[in-house]
């Protein structure tokens, strides 16, 4: 889907302390990896979590033609620590921002709510836990992208702004 300049980007550890080697996704003209896009410190400091975090690219996987990059947010050490999780698509059935949005509210079990005209956010109950689901949809390189961040937890009131910063970053990226 869209190749960056750079290879993906490998499990980084972030601390509070210096600055991050994060360098962001511009746009690639072809999706292959999902962690470029936001990095473990950016989740973060926009949830103002207090903990550390490091990101992994999981291996790409493909269903009904669909190819899907997810980057993983963990506590190092702990993958059962999981802050979330970042997933990249270009679904070739959908054709519309609107369209992309409307496919993923299929997955709230709540009343989604926009954070941007091209974001919204919901619970997402997945049988096992109740957790934020926000989607991203952007219309960039002659498709439909299509961005996913599930985080640990229900959507809380309080971090709306948030969640509209870290949908700000990926669609800037998209």
């Amino acid at each position: 889907m869209l190749a960056t300049n750079s290879a993906p980007a490998s499990t980084t550890a972030t601390t509070g302390a210096p600055p991050s080697s994060f360098v962001a996704a511009a746009s690639p003209e072809r999706l292959s990896a999902a962690c470029p896009f936001l990095d473990a410190d950016e989740v973060k400091r926009a949830l103002a979590d207090s903990d550390v975090y490091e990101s992994s690219e999981e291996a790409p996987t493909h269903q009904d033609g669909l190819v899907s990059f997810s980057c993983d947010y963990q506590r190092p050490g702990d993958p059962d620590r999981v802050l979330g999780s970042l997933t990249v698509i270009a679904p070739p059935t959908e054709h519309s921002v609107a369209q992309a949005l409307a496919v993923s509210m299929q997955s709230c079990s709540d009343k989604p709510k926009p954070l941007t005209g091209s974001a919204i956010y919901c619970t997402n109950d997945d049988q096992q836990s109740e957790d934020t689901y926000i989607t991203i949809a952007k219309e960039s390189h002659g498709e439909i992208r299509v961005a996913l961040l599930d985080l640990t937890g229900p959507p809380v009131d309080g971090k709306t702004d948030a969640y509209a910063e870290l949908a700000e970053k990926v669609a800037g990226r998209l």
